[in-house]
Parts: C-alpha cells; structure tokens; sequence
C-alpha cells in the first residue's frame, strides 16, 4: 500500500472507529434544506389547498382547531373553527362569520410587502436545520408517504429586539405529487418563552385546484 493511499485511508479510518460506519455527506440534511426552495416544504410553490390544523396539549386533548383556505400564501382565509374568519390579500384584510362572509374591512397587522420576509423566513430554516431524518417509504393510515423529520428555527430578527421561534417537525410526503399531506409540529421554542411549549400541532392538506380568493365586493 503506497503512502498517499495510507494518507488517504488513515482519516477514513478513524471516523469510522469513532462512529461505527463511513462519514459521508449529510444527504439527509442537504435533501430537507432544498425542500425549502421549489420543493414541499415551500409554501410559495404548494398548489392551492384547505388545511385543518389541531392544536392537542400535553396529555393529547384538543384544545384548539384552525381551519384555512390558501390559494397562495398572500391570499387566505384563516381562522378557528366555529369562530370568525379572517380573508387576507396581500396587505389588505377583512372580518366575516364563516369562509363566506360577508366581509367587513379590519386593520391589517401583517408586515408590508410579506413574500420576502416570508421567503427570507424560509431560507432561514432551510439554514438552521438540525436532528434531520428521512425515511422513503413510511405506511401510515393506508397511505405510503416520504417521511422527513428536522428541528429548525428562524434567525435572530434585529428588526423585533431579536426574536426567533422553531420547532421540531415531521412532514409527510406524498410521493407520487410531493406536496406535503400532513405534518406534525412540537417543541415550539422562541426567543420569549422561558422553556419549550408542550403543545402539538397537527396538520392535514387537501388540495384543490378550484380555490380562488377574490378582493371582496
């Protein structure tokens, strides 16, 4: 065996003495980062959908259910079950009783112009991904899924005194369109809560190309 190939061998080696297996690149990590670009993880390329999301507590009670319709992520109608609805278009908002209306104008409290902070939110988490799992082929209620497991979190914002929020999350692919079908979200932790929340957020897609949001009349 020649020196440069002992050189070379050496380094390989150790790593797997030290952890029991070859050291390659993380695909793992690199395969979930670009899902946050064009990918299912990206909200700006998801088709438009209703999503139900069920907010259980520590001991698994549901404690809240919030119901959306999305056509794209600037155009939505949001709110808790049984509750008002809020209807969002770019930086206009409105109040009404159901997803129907009738509408009445109320004060919008997103940031102006969202898409960038928005994507610039995405690239973030796409940056701070840790714990990353993927498993190809998961059965799961009669459906087969991708299945990609990841903590994250947004950096710290200067723009407000430095906050930042992530959490821990399982997101279900399907395989077939690779849009995402459902996904879990846990150990929510910000730059003002004082420890990790216990809840647990649950969400389903549905997809449905018909959606259309419109400016109410």
């Amino acid at each position: 065996m020649t020196s440069l190939t002992n050189a070379y061998l050496l380094p390989v080696s150790i790593a797997i003495m030290a952890t029991g297996q070859p050291v390659i690149a993380d695909a793992c990590k690199d395969k979930i980062a670009a899902m946050f670009e064009g990918g299912p993880l990206d909200a700006y390329q998801r088709p438009a959908h209703r999503h139900e999301k069920q907010v259980f507590d520590s001991e698994g009670k549901i404690t809240l259910t919030f119901l959306s319709i999305v056509e794209n992520p600037l155009r939505t109608i949001s709110g808790i079950k049984g509750g008002d609805m809020t209807l969002t278009i770019d930086d206009e908002t409105w109040i009404g009783p159901d997803e129907d209306g009738p509408w009445t104008a109320s004060e919008n409290n997103n940031p102006k112009d969202r898409k960038p902070w928005h994507l610039r939110m995405q690239a973030e988490q796409a940056r701070n991904l840790s714990k990353t799992e993927c498993e190809e082929k998961v059965e799961f209620e009669g459906q087969t899924f991708t299945v990609v497991r990841y903590t994250t979190k947004t950096d710290p914002n200067p723009d407000f005194n430095n906050a930042f929020f992530g959490s821990s999350d399982t997101a279900y692919i399907d395989p077939d369109t690779q849009q995402i079908k459902r996904l879990e979200q846990t150990g929510f932790f910000s730059s003002w809560l004082p420890e990790p929340g216990k809840d647990t957020h649950v969400t389903w897609f549905t997809y449905d190309p018909s959606i259309q949001i419109n400016t109410p009349m």
